[in-house]
């Protein structure tokens, strides 16, 4: 009885088994028969429905191509654009680091020139206390000349004012070669 027993569980295991496979089989070949619908409609079998018919399918296609092409055309004309400010920028730096050249060189003279004056200056027996007093002496003597210069202003208004002589001609037309004297 056990060994019966032990028969009609394996029997069974078998039978489930068998049962599996048919199902996977029945799944598979409703799958296989949706893909052969979906092809004789002109439908993509991996997409569905989703996708369209095939000549949609065509027509998407092409259009991806075209836009695909003009974005082609569109990089090649960014790439020729780029190459040619590429040139450009290429001469506008080779002008641009020979005037840096020169400008390093003008730099290095002016360098050694205000070293040459450091030292000549350094070499001079310069007071800086010396040189305040010069100022201030000078300003001092601004101030005074400037007051001299009011005074003789001054003094040659009162001359003038006393001296002037302003001689009118007696007639009109009247010939002052002709009078003898001062």
């Amino acid at each position: 009885v056990t060994t019966k027993e032990r028969q009609i569980a394996k029997e069974s295991q078998l039978i489930d088994l068998e049962k599996k496979e048919a199902s996977d089989a029945d799944s598979q070949h409703e799958q296989l028969k949706t893909d052969y619908q979906n092809m004789s409609a002109g439908i993509s079998s991996s997409q569905g429905d989703v996708a369209g018919t095939l000549p949609q399918q065509i027509s998407k296609a092409h259009s991806d191509s075209k836009t695909a092409e003009g974005r082609a055309k569109q990089a090649k004309m960014k790439i020729d654009h780029l190459s040619k400010n590429i040139k450009s920028t290429k001469k506008e730096m080779d002008s641009e680091s020979k005037s840096a050249t020169a400008l390093a060189k003008k730099k290095e003279k002016a360098t050694a020139k205000v070293e040459d004056y450091t030292n000549q200056i350094s070499e001079l027996s310069f007071s800086e206390e010396a040189y305040n007093a010069l100022e201030q002496e000078k300003g001092e003597l601004d101030t005074t000349v400037g007051e001299l210069r009011d005074t003789v202003e001054t003094l040659s208004a009162q001359l003038e004012g006393r001296l002037r002589f302003k001689y009118s001609d007696p007639v009109r037309g009247f010939d002052r070669s002709k009078v003898k004297g001062l």
